[in-house]
């Protein structure tokens, strides 16, 4: 409810049913086992039930549903900052005020375009070989640490929000190469300094799904990190797991339009084998159908190098 209510201020509640709660008024309610304070701006019954709409002052459509009786607390009757009592009734900005926010809002969209445009820009030039192989060399000379971490699903599901940690032997051991019991689902993280800079997430797809095998979910890479060399890092490290655990190849998708992904793909050694437009259901802003662009990546299994005889006498 800002900037009627705000962080510090001391809330007056007076008990209401929805039959007493006027329009204007600020309501106090739950929902979702939360408290909201926010503004009347209906009111109607169903089944011989009251009920009101309320919506916050920031936004101009809309509601959050009805709210019946058994969820409201009351209203707020009035507001305490620090030594001030003030009235919870909604108030137009003045000239002057209003002056100053459209202004204070310009400056915002503008702070926003320029760093869209500076990213944007960053991005494109660590596409380059020059680019990457200057910061590579300033990243290499810099005294930050690197290190790994994985992370599994802690149930056998999916869409589980709790994860485990494990070591990388325990998941080649725990047959990450989608035989039975295996993996569903695995996150590997690039640490710098003990932050995460990057991660890239991997899900196992069955049989009877087209193209199945291991697809790569998520891809994460910090763009202060972006071209340092980081990413090839961490992909080593990705082969080097999949090469222990059997796996040959990995796919990726994502949309035609997302040039960025496809350089970054593509400096990567994953190569173009399909293009396929989606559902119906999903369409750009101009109601064609979307495209995506699946891609793949030979993984090299570990080659083992008998010695010759000549080679075993020699000491």
């Amino acid at each position: 409810m800002y900037p009627c209510i705000r962080p510090g201020d001391t809330l007056q509640i007076e008990p209401k049913i929805a039959e007493q709660i006027q329009i204007g008024d600020i309501a106090v309610y739950r929902r979702s086992n939360r408290l909201f304070t926010h503004r009347a701006i209906d009111k109607g019954e169903n089944n011989s039930s009251h009920y009101i709409l309320t919506r916050p002052d920031t936004a101009r459509y809309g509601n959050e549903g009805p709210i019946f009786d058994e969820d409201i607390l009351g209203i707020v009757s009035s507001i305490k900052r620090k030594t001030k009592i003030l009235s919870p009734a909604k108030k137009d900005p003045t000239l002057v005020k209003r002056i100053f926010i459209i202004l204070c809002l310009k400056w915002y969209r503008l702070e926003q375009y320029l760093f869209e445009e500076i990213i944007s820009a960053i991005a494109f030039m660590q596409q380059f070989k020059v680019y990457r192989k200057i910061t590579s060399l300033l990243f290499s000379r810099s005294s930050k640490k690197t290190d790994f971490s994985i992370h599994v699903p802690a149930s056998s599901k999916m869409t589980t929000r709790f994860y485990r940690k494990i070591s990388p032997q325990e998941l080649v051991a725990q047959n990450v190469n989608a035989r039975e019991n295996s993996i569903p689902k695995w996150t590997i993280t690039l640490n710098v300094n003990s932050k995460p800079a990057a991660f890239l997430s991997f899900v196992y797809r069955p049989q009877d799904c087209p193209f199945p095998g291991w697809w790569m979910c998520e891809v994460k890479i910090r763009i202060r990190y972006r071209g340092t060399g980081i990413e090839d890092k961490l992909f080593d490290k990705v082969e080097g797991l999949l090469r222990q655990s059997g796996i040959s190849q990995i796919f990726v998708s994502f949309f035609e339009g997302e040039h960025l992904n496809r350089m970054l793909f593509e400096n990567l050694g994953f190569r173009k084998i399909r293009i396929y437009e989606e559902d119906n259901l999903f369409k750009d802003k101009n109601n064609q159908f979307i495209t995506r662009v699946i891609m793949q990546k030979e993984i090299p299994l570990a080659t083992v190098r008998i010695k010759t005889e000549s080679e075993r006498g020699k000491p």
